[in-house]
């Protein structure tokens, strides 16, 4: 099996925001659900398999940013609902 990038790290290209799948070489903004459709791997078995650490994130630093507002946004309106 030819391997993309190195073992232990994901490579990154902060100009695109995407992340390179060790097992195909090709660039996406998450790995999590490319691993699983095409390669029929899980997130899990792949860490595993390129020793990234379990807690490695798979998604490209804008989606982060994104998820990560929404997230905040949607615990504030929650508090909204309480009061």
């Amino acid at each position: 099996m030819k391997i993309y990038g190195d073992v232990g790290i994901v490579a990154y290209d902060p100009i695109e925001d995407k992340l390179q799948c060790h097992l195909c070489g090709k660039w996406f903004r998450g790995l999590s659900t490319h691993v699983v459709v095409a390669h029929g791997w899980t997130a899990d078995e792949y860490r595993e398999e390129f020793g990234l650490n379990r807690q490695q994130a798979l998604i490209c630093e804008g989606t982060r940013e994104k998820l990560s507002r929404i997230n905040r946004e949607l615990g504030q309106w929650k508090l909204k609902q309480r009061s």
